[in-house]
């Protein structure tokens, strides 16, 4: 019986070592395009942010690195010796394209498969050596990425932020996900948070907004920016670095469904939002306009305070 069961699943299995080559493959052009592929936008952004700031050498870290190249800020930085760092990917995939991209950066690039939370990412920045005062930051989780910061910043202050926020809800609204151990970003418009709550979060921390590009945020820590870098309000970067943007129709064609809250008032987006986030009652913060004090709470493991959405 278990011979026969075996025999059936052999096509299925060979199907599978006729890919390898094809699979290795693209892992070499993957591999060669790490070191010659053209940056994307917002790594020419970094690039240009680093230059005005006179950073061109340091410690950067990036938290959901993905593959290391599409789409990535730290693309230029992973590349050159210039720059020591931390790539942190959870997708086993990922991480192993990652890992083959930048294997020619051994030992000047640390690369990590795991999953960050705010419990779990102070032990993991201890045991990879990262800097109190690294010079780059970057996170992008598709969850809650908020409280993962909060968590990183009791410790460290990076000279540069860079990170994902959910560029589908509009100032003023502040909104974050929760933080909770089971939680995994289902491919939909509910992850991270608004660039009001990072600004809440960031701001009192000493840090300036310089820009919004489309959806990601640049802070830069206020002793570095001072003279160099404009603070903008959340309204502002968002206008410009999203609604006005050019391109952006085309490039986030997938928020559609989510563009009718640009032309709404605060009140009936805060509504509306409620509405298509019904399933995941009791998992987000969402607010009129950033809370007094940050709306964010000293409770264990950064879980944040009681949801009021």
């Amino acid at each position: 019986m278990g011979a026969r069961n075996w025999i059936s699943r052999l096509p299925a299995r060979l199907l599978e070592i006729a890919a390898l080559p094809r699979w290795i493959r693209q892992l070499g052009v993957h591999a060669r395009e790490a070191r010659s592929a053209p940056l994307p936008p917002m790594a020419v952004h970094l690039v240009a942010l680093l230059g005005r700031l006179d950073l061109h050498a340091g410690f950067v870290v990036d938290i959901g690195a993905g593959d290391g190249i599409a789409v990535s800020p730290t693309l230029p930085l992973f590349r050159s010796p210039a720059w020591r760092g931390l790539g942190i990917e959870p997708d086993p995939d990922k991480f192993c394209r990652l890992s083959v991209a930048f294997a020619f950066r051994d030992p000047g690039l640390s690369l990590v498969r795991a999953k960050v939370t705010p419990a779990t990412v102070l032990d993991l920045f201890r045991a990879c050596r990262v800097p109190e005062r690294l010079e780059v930051l970057k996170l992008d989780i598709d969850s809650y990425d908020l409280f993962v910061l909060e968590a990183i910043l009791a410790a460290h202050r990076p000279g540069v932020i860079v990170m994902e926020v959910n560029e589908k809800i509009p100032p003023p609204l502040y909104f974050t996900v929760l933080f909770a151990e089971d939680h995994a970003w289902s491919g939909d418009h509910f992850y991270g948070c608004s660039i009001v709550a990072a600004s809440t979060l960031l701001r009192p921390a000493g840090y300036v907004l310089e820009s919004m590009q489309f959806d990601n945020a640049y802070f830069v820590r206020a002793d570095l920016a001072n003279g160099r870098v404009a603070d903008l309000p959340p309204a502002d970067a968002f206008r410009e670095g999203y609604v006005r943007r050019p391109g952006r129709r085309r490039l986030f064609a997938h928020n559609a469904d989510m563009d009718d809250l640009l032309e709404m008032s605060p009140e009936h987006a805060l509504e509306a939002i409620r509405d298509r986030f019904r399933a995941y009652h009791g998992r987000f913060i969402l607010e009129r306009e950033a809370p007094a004090g940050g709306g964010m709470s000293e409770t264990p493991g950064g879980r944040g305070r009681v949801d009021h959405e």
